[in-house]
């Protein structure tokens, strides 16, 4: 009888630490899975890890209703609790420690939008399983696709918390633990998977008898997988995307009503950080950020032997348009121009407000020749598309140069290193073919060896 009992006990323990072996190996799994499909995220994106997760999210539920691996007679663990759930709340502080918040914010409505479509499918799988009529050929149960209602709601309301809270937790604690890169991802993901279970499990089951046994259950196996997905996301970063760790700074804007805007030190950064680059009219680049970027492209071009062009380029007859026209129409010009330009820049290329109504465009890789063919484009198709008009409210109706004026620009163009060794030479150089286009009568482009590429004769006279 006692060999019997014992070869009992020998079975059991063998299928738990088979069972558990097999948790970690789902763990190992489906974290190097995320992984793997961020790092080829400028091939295919970030939607492989949007949809695997919504997937994964209604599998968590599936097996957290249905699969249970029995620690003691007492205590119950669910794959789907301890190893899916989990895999959810990695997916969203890895994404906001490598990308932002902003994009950790579209995986966390697609989280919930997953669990308002799962949720209510299973309802209509019930309508279609106690249908007489229907064939079901596994007999399943439809108390498998829905469960109470209390425990959907606490559900939703626990995932949407757990989300924000991993963000807020973490950034709190990354402040206070700055040398340490696994501290504030281990702890901030143990508060919240605990978080999460004691605020389900009270919801869903505090009146039953099972409360205690499922709560106990449930805060051992999140602790575990705590630590498993805290040291793999940790060497993840720590050895495969060392470049990641660049901490946020403290900001001071945000988008209200936007709860990560509010509460989250990296959605304001993120908001400063592109206020602080872009010119405040016309949303392109400013002078700040184009000093910036001309540095690191110098330094790029010299490691890489590829050229790079400078075009300057001045707002004819600017003056006259804001006498005329007045300085609200003005304004418009300068962002008219401004669009115009961008939509003919590559996105591997800069567009820059210099100073008043002078821009930059900053090419790397472009040589003289393909910095004369974009200049040739930008010059001709400026009066085409922006055009001052005379219905102004502040222009000067009784003049007559106040009809509708089409504006032009005059373009300097420079190349390093062929013909300057630094970008204050690169500079100088352009701008002094832009003025000398202007001597010349605007409304053209001034390449080098002094050639002048006529565009329009038709330049507006004031």
């Amino acid at each position: 009888m006692l060999l019997v009992q014992s070869r009992t006990v020998d079975l059991m323990a063998t299928g738990l630490l088979t069972q558990l072996s097999l948790m970690l190996q789902e763990t190992v799994l489906i974290s190097s899975i995320l992984l793997l499909f961020f790092r080829f995220r400028n091939t295919f994106g970030l939607a492989p890890i949007y949809t695997m997760l919504g997937g994964m999210f209604q599998m968590a539920n599936l097996w957290s209703a249905s699969i249970y691996v029995k620690l003691t007679p007492e205590l119950l663990m669910s794959p789907g609790s301890v190893v899916l759930f989990p895999a959810s709340i990695f997916a969203v502080l890895f994404i906001y420690i490598r990308e932002d918040a902003a994009e950790a914010r579209k995986l966390i409505y697609a989280l919930l939008a997953t669990d308002f479509v799962g949720s209510v499918l299973s309802f209509m799988a019930v309508s279609h399983l106690r249908d007489p009529g229907i064939v079901n050929r596994f007999n399943l149960n439809p108390d498998l696709f829905v469960h109470m209602p209390r425990m959907d709601f606490v559900g939703s309301v626990a995932l949407f918390a757990d989300t924000i809270l991993i963000i807020l937790v973490y950034e709190w604690l990354a402040r206070r633990f700055q040398r340490s890169l696994f501290l504030p991802i281990f702890l901030s993901m143990t508060f919240v998977l605990m978080f999460d279970t004691v605020f389900f499990v009270t919801g869903a089951f505090v009146d039953t008898k099972e409360y205690l046994p499922i709560l106990m259950s449930g805060l051992l196996g999140k602790s575990i997988a705590a630590i498993l997905y805290s040291t793999i996301l940790t060497v993840y970063l720590a050895k495969f995307d060392v470049n990641a760790l660049q901490h946020h700074s403290q900001g001071t804007q945000h988008a209200l009503g936007d709860i990560f805007g509010v509460l989250t030190y990296r959605q304001k950064y993120e908001a400063l950080r592109i206020q602080a680059t872009r010119d405040r009219l016309t949303a392109v680049y400013n002078r700040a950020f184009f000093d910036e970027v001309l540095a690191s492209e110098l330094a790029l071009s010299d490691r890489s032997d590829r050229p790079l062009s400078l075009l300057m380029i001045d707002v004819d007859f600017f003056k006259s348009i804001n006498d005329t026209f007045g300085h609200a129409e003005g304004d418009r010009a300068l962002v008219m121009v401004a669009t115009t330009l961008q939509s003919l820049v590559r996105q591997s290329e800069y567009l820059c407000r210099y100073g008043g109504e002078e821009f930059a465009v900053l090419l790397p890789g472009s040589d003289l020749s393909q910095a004369i063919t974009l200049a040739q484009r930008l010059c001709s198709e400026v009066p085409t598309s922006c055009i001052v008009s005379g219905k102004s409210a502040e222009a000067k109706t009784s003049d007559a140069s106040s009809q509708d004026r089409p504006i032009t620009i005059t373009i300097g163009i420079a190349s390093y290193p062929k013909e300057a060794n630094s970008g204050e030479a690169l500079i100088r150089l352009a701008d002094s073919r832009l003025y000398e286009g202007k001597r010349g009568g605007r409304n053209r482009v001034v390449p080098p060896a002094l050639s002048e590429v006529q565009v329009s004769t038709s330049t507006p006279v004031t």
